[in-house]
């Protein structure tokens, strides 16, 4: 999702994830901020998936999911144009076809 260099600059900062999630909620742009709260909530639905379903996606898997459900919202909200939202969902396809991995 594009997340890397915000949460690996800040992983030697904090204490806790409950910090850490707290500063880029405060600092970081609402793009990077939406992103961050997408993913968690999805990284939430598939612990809970596997849990209580014995059902579990892949991290990539997630990060495709959680960046579909960004991109869809982003759209809605009017924070990304249309056109760079047809070349996202196309781009999203593709890295699906070529990584396709099986539930695990």
């Amino acid at each position: 999702m594009g997340l890397e260099h915000i949460i690996q600059q800040r992983l030697q900062w904090f204490q806790n994830i409950k910090e850490l999630i707290l500063d880029i909620c405060c600092t970081e742009n609402v793009i990077n901020a939406g992103k961050a709260a997408v993913l968690l909530w999805n990284l939430w639905q598939n612990r809970n998936n596997c849990v209580w379903n014995n059902n579990k996606l892949s991290a990539r898997q997630i990060g495709m999911k959680a960046g579909q459900m960004w991109d869809d919202w982003a759209m809605v909200q009017g924070l990304i144009e249309e056109q760079n939202y047809t070349v996202m969902q196309q781009n999203t396809t593709v890295m699906q076809q070529h990584t396709a991995a099986p539930i695990i």
